[in-house]
């Protein structure tokens, strides 16, 4: 059975007995070059919640984290350079925001910008997801909450999600949500995404901490993005070739799609 979640009726629901959740979890990348275990902590205050990476400094969040020394930051963003100097290459962590008002039906979310040492903040939609319930014998224990289990694919991928209702009627990890209960556990089926809880605190008496931190900032819709980054790789190209003439074509792994896929795996010619 497939449904998509109408926020402000969870609003509601849930708004009948006010709390704060403040949920800790690692969200693991698997890619060939640099597996980035990042630690998170989002804090979720009746319709709204902020997430954000708590320690961009941690180098430890790098796999194989001794062959790389510290590289230097800019907006928020630390770059980690490869030891061996036959390889040079470099790995990014960036304090990646993502900021959901569920009142508003909206999310934002700051992310790396591939061409400057900062990022670009994106607006999406919070129903986005169309999810599929899975019928389990029995309930699954995850930090003494009973969850129950979904599936769904979004934009390129399929994963797998653990929630409950027992925490709150909505909410969940990154851009993950839609479910009538807290997502605390999400992987995708591939492997490349696998999200896990490390804490959760309910706090029913609370003094409100959460801001917008995007309000009044220039955003892109994530509709928007693919052309955004092929004009910003059209201009790239240009600077490129005036450098070397016999340049024809180019290939650029978007940092944008690591868990979206924006269909941008493909040499383009810009000319």
């Amino acid at each position: 059975m497939k449904t998509k979640i109408i926020f402000v009726f969870y609003f509601f629901c849930n708004s009948i007995f006010a709390q704060q959740i403040i949920f800790e979890y690692s969200q693991k990348i698997n890619r060939p070059s640099d597996d980035l275990n990042l630690k998170y902590q989002l804090i979720m205050e009746d319709d709204k919640s902020l997430a954000k990476v708590k320690d961009i400094k941690d180098i430890t969040q790098i796999e194989n984290h001794t062959d790389f020394d510290f590289g230097g930051i800019n907006d928020s963003v630390v770059s980690y350079v490869y030891k061996n100097q036959d390889f040079p290459r470099f790995v990014r962590i960036s304090e990646e925001k993502i900021f959901k008002s569920y009142s508003e039906n909206q999310m934002f979310v700051s992310t790396p910008d591939n061409f400057k040492e900062n990022h670009k903040v994106i607006k999406d939609s919070l129903d986005i997801f169309k999810w599929e319930f899975l019928e389990d014998v029995n309930d699954t224990i995850i930090l003494n909450f009973h969850c129950k289990k979904a599936k769904t694919r979004f934009r390129g991928r399929d994963y797998v999600a653990y929630y409950s209702n027992e925490i709150a009627n909505f909410g969940g990890p990154w851009k993950f949500d839609g479910l009538p209960g807290f997502i605390v556990k999400i992987y995708s089926i591939d492997g490349f995404i696998d999200i896990n809880p490390i804490s959760i605190k309910i706090n029913p008496n609370y003094v409100s901490i959460i801001k917008n931190p995007f309000e009044n900032k220039k955003f892109i819709w994530f509709k928007d993005l693919k052309n955004v980054i092929l004009n910003e790789e059209r201009e790239h190209f240009k600077r490129a070739k005036s450098a070397n003439p016999y340049l024809t074509s180019y290939k650029k792994s978007a940092g944008l799609k690591t868990i979206e896929d924006l269909g941008l795996n493909y040499e383009r010619k810009y000319e």
